[in-house]
């Protein structure tokens, strides 16, 4: 049931990305940045069901995918 949360979270994910790849400058779109971190607390995170990736969310909704392996 958990991996099926993370594949439709994932798929989300990509939708609104490719949604938003229509009008780039919208100051609300999804923007792909360089992995640094959450600048402000997480308010929730799930782990792929093979461990290799984690989801993390946090208050001012910028979501990171982490690839655990590297």
């Amino acid at each position: 049931m958990r991996r099926y949360f993370m594949l439709l979270f994932v798929s989300a994910c990509f939708s609104i990305v490719s949604a938003q790849m229509k009008n780039p400058t919208d100051k609300d779109s999804v923007q792909t940045i360089v992995q640094v971190g959450h600048t402000s607390p997480i308010i929730n995170y799930d782990v792929s069901a093979d461990g290799r990736y984690l989801v993390s969310t946090d208050m001012i909704r910028n979501i990171i995918v982490w690839d655990l392996k590297r």
